[in-house]
């Protein structure tokens, strides 16, 4: 791995790998506690600091586990944070104190308290010891005593919560953020809920966090909305936030829009060419991705599963050379300026309001 010339600098990635014998390199996991979680990284030892700085936790530790929704333990995306404590403070309020020191996604989804943590012969926290949140006698982040949803409302934002956060039930007063949800999630629980015929957004989902009380502020359709379905959701990355934040502050300016104009055979075959663009966005997610911001604390990234592609056939063969380069500059500027508008949905993204 070193390079061929003496006093070059060599990067210590941190992680931990072996040469197998046919020269490859099998990675073993890291030789720190860094993690990434939903697409950021995430020291473990500084989350750690955090929750041992609280009054009432006598020790504590941090590990990441996967919730098992791909088949694998090394996704970002189906991992989560696990923190196990010692000491005799109420989960909410280690909750709401660590939201006021550390960004959202390093808030863990799961705290498990424990009369003391499992330690080595050499007196360190046994890691392997501590058992999955799923082992403990009651679902993490449920109140006591499961209360049933009683109206259709509740019934389906329960199945929705039970699907989005991959729990067998859940009542209508257990809070989404005690039981693992995140603003991520939050964007999948707006559109679940549309598909099922209910309309709310993320701000709801974190002014009311319980099944019963975001019931009272949604809104029935009057049919199932098929029209928005996320296959994935990310965060934005420091490029893209940058290229949204200009987008935002001049959105008619066009800065981030590229227009291509070519000259086509007379002979074209429309609707071919409309359905080969159209299989084009099928195939690849990134032309199916539009970015979220209003209601949510940290702008998204949303794939949407389909979208309809927008089409204009326009006739202009009879008009003079002039008025025809005076519609097409028209055209090119009603383009530019519709950069910030959703395309993937004929309703606005959820989120918005």
């Amino acid at each position: 791995p070193a390079g061929g010339r003496p006093g070059e600098r060599l990067y210590r990635s941190g992680d931990l790998g072996r040469f197998l014998p046919n020269g490859e390199v099998e990675y073993l996991g890291r030789l720190d506690h860094q993690v990434k979680i939903r697409g950021f990284r995430v020291e473990l030892g500084e989350v750690e600091a955090a929750l041992a700085a609280l009054p009432g936790v006598r020790q504590a530790v941090v590990v990441v586990r996967s919730d098992g929704s791909d088949g694998s333990d090394r996704s970002d995306r189906s991992q989560r944070l696990v923190a196990y404590l010692a000491g005799d403070v109420p989960v909410e309020a280690l909750r709401e104190s660590l939201r006021e020191r550390l960004p959202d996604y390093m808030v863990p989804a799961f705290f498990v308290t424990l009369d003391a943590l499992p330690l080595t012969a050499n007196g360190k926290v046994d890691r392997k010891a501590l058992s999955a949140p799923e082992a403990a006698p009651e679902q993490p982040g449920a109140v006591a005593g499961y209360v049933a949803p009683q109206t259709r409302e509740e019934e389906v934002l329960a199945a929705v919560w039970a699907q989005v956060l991959r729990l067998p039930r859940v009542g209508v007063n257990d809070n989404f953020f005690e039981l693992g949800g995140d603003s991520i999630l939050s964007v999948q629980i707006v559109a679940r809920a549309r598909q099922a015929g209910l309309l709310v957004t993320t701000r709801q989902v974190f002014e009311h966090q319980t099944v019963a009380g975001l019931a009272r502020h949604a809104t029935a359709t009057a049919a199932p909305d098929e029209s928005f379905r996320a296959a994935d959701v990310y965060p934005l990355s420091p490029a893209q936030s940058g290229m949204l934040f200009h987008s935002l502050m001049a959105p008619e300016s066009g800065i981030y829009v590229t227009q291509v104009a070519c000259t086509l055979p007379a002979d074209l075959d429309s609707r071919r060419f409309r359905q080969a663009w159209e299989r084009l966005v099928q195939r690849h997610g990134t032309l199916r991705t539009a970015f979220l911001w209003e209601g949510l604390d940290e702008p998204r990234q949303v794939v949407h599963q389909s979208c309809v592609l927008p089409w204009q056939d326009l006739d202009w063969r009879g008009l003079p050379a002039a008025e025809q380069e005076r519609r097409l500059e028209e055209l090119r500027h009603r383009d530019r300026r519709g950069v910030c508008r959703p395309q993937c949905s004929r309703h606005r993204p959820p989120g918005e309001s």
